[in-house]
């Protein structure tokens, strides 16, 4: 839902909000069984949890528009704040069975993300187009610290930049059209498989 307000020709505000419902899918409801492993001493299998609540995520934003006539140029500010709650890691538990291993996804926690987007674009000599933006944006995990958690990781708040600047610069002319982008992004942790 959103709400729109237009005080004069030059400036326009919004606010919205919105809600979405990640839904699990046949294999995490245990639809689907299969074997990682069947070596001794103890055979390993994933499957699902039929009980598993569906990921809520709510989203608040503000923002701002500002037409710039004497740049041929557009301003906008929002502010924005995101929670996720009940996120579900897709390998979340161990259980131990007397002839298995079983592993299965599981509600780990909740996640927090606020952060400002700040843009203009505009044009010039009729031909050109330009853009420029910064995305700072602070995420915070409030995961359950497990054995399983460390091993089969998810982790919003350390993989995700803090800063992100995008810059580009464009032309158009006839059937060409020509465009180069830049991208900044501050320094964030990677998730990389074993061995690689």
């Amino acid at each position: 839902t959103g709400l729109v307000w237009q005080p004069n020709d030059a400036d326009t505000f919004r606010a919205t909000a919105s809600r979405g419902v990640q839904l699990p899918n046949i294999e995490d409801l245990g639809g689907l069984q299969y074997a990682v492993s069947t070596a001794p001493p103890l055979p390993i299998a994933i499957t699902g949890v039929p009980t598993i609540a569906p990921t809520i995520v709510n989203n608040y934003e503000i923002c701002w528009d500002r037409q710039l006539s004497a740049l041929d140029a557009t301003l906008r500010v929002s502010a924005f704040v995101q929670s996720t709650d009940g996120a579900v890691s897709n390998i979340g538990a161990i259980t131990y069975l007397p002839a298995v291993l079983l592993l299965t996804p599981a509600t780990i926690g909740d996640s927090r993300a606020e952060g400002l987007e700040i843009e203009m674009k505009g044009q010039f000599r009729r031909s050109w187009r330009w853009g420029l933006g910064y995305t700072p944006e602070i995420i915070t995990d409030h995961f359950a610290s497990s054995l399983v958690t460390k091993l089969f990781v998810v982790d919003f708040q350390h993989t995700t930049p803090t800063h992100v600047v995008n810059a580009n610069l464009g032309w158009s002319g006839g059937r060409w059209d020509v465009d180069g982008f830049l991208r900044y992004e501050s320094s964030f942790y990677g998730l990389a498989a074993q061995g690689s």
